[in-house]
């Protein structure tokens, strides 16, 4: 499923700079990532997502930071009173 972020994600690079991992208002390929149990009282972690970042490798996000595209269209239309 297409999401947008909702968050900046940075970090240094080897050379001093800083290189950006999540791209706030980019649309990134999201998918569900799988519930991990914790040990104390075996309850599930937040939902969150599998996303490729702007360096090519996977990383679990929570969902809070991203909405969907559908959801953003309809906060679209809602602003333009459609």
């Amino acid at each position: 499923m297409k999401c947008q972020s909702k968050i900046d994600v940075s970090m240094t690079n080897p050379f001093g700079g800083v290189d950006y991992i999540l791209i706030m208002g980019k649309i990134y390929e999201c998918e569900f990532a799988p519930a991990i149990y914790s040990v104390i009282g075996f309850q599930p972690d937040k939902p969150s997502y599998i996303v490729k970042c702007e360096d090519g490798k996977f990383r679990r996000y929570d969902v809070d930071y991203f909405i969907g595209i559908h959801e953003l269209r309809e906060q679209k239309l809602n602003e333009l009173g459609i």
